[in-house]
């Protein structure tokens, strides 16, 4: 997991250097990369997110993959597409996006303790929302978006029977499924 904390602070500092451009039958194609931090809210409690996103954009649609870190309830990593669509042609627009993807559990230690859980599966991951988008000099522009997200986990736990005369006894498994259903609020940048 250090390896994707690692990855994603690189994404944050690297990507606004390295924007370029390639033209491709007279029309650009650009590097784009969204930088944003979120308050989620659901049942639960709420709390927050982080997530950069990196990838092209071309006239009003901009697709990338996107990674960030999730502390709602638990911990974890979604790794997603995203796909933007601008719904104006100008500098100052609304747009509507979709993420959709895989969500990693990244447990701190005491929920680790509490979960007893032997083996973690990832489960899916999405977001859909819209936002709007205020562009300055240098097509540098600050966002803000409101959606519905979800983010899913499974676990197996395997427990001994405990029985108060010796007796081969079977192992019990126990299979869990976490749906966390939310309404994040985010703010950022995009270059």
């Amino acid at each position: 997991m250090k390896a994707i904390v690692a990855m994603v602070v690189l994404l944050v500092i690297v990507s606004p250097v390295t924007s370029q451009e390639m033209k491709t039958a007279g029309r650009k194609i650009k590097f784009s990369s969204v930088n944003q931090a979120g308050v989620l809210t659901g049942s639960s409690r709420e709390s927050w997110l982080i997530q950069t996103i990196n990838g092209i954009k071309k006239d009003r649609w901009s697709t990338g993959i996107g990674v960030g870190i999730d502390f709602y309830v638990e911990r974890g990593v979604p790794l997603f597409l995203d796909i933007r669509r601008d719904l104006l042609n100008k500098k100052n627009t609304p747009f509507i996006y979709a993420d959709g993807g895989t969500y990693f559990q990244w447990l701190n230690f005491i929920q680790k303790e509490r979960r007893m859980a032997i083996e973690r599966y990832p489960g899916i991951y999405y977001d859909l929302g819209a936002g709007w988008k205020l562009t300055g000099k240098n097509n540098r522009s600050f966002i803000v978006s409101a959606g519905y997200t979800l983010k899913q986990a499974k676990e197996k736990s395997t427990s001994n029977l405990w029985m108060p005369i010796p007796v081969t006894t079977p192992r019990e498994r126990e299979y869990y499924k976490y749906k966390y259903q939310r309404i994040v609020l985010k703010v950022g940048f995009q270059l």
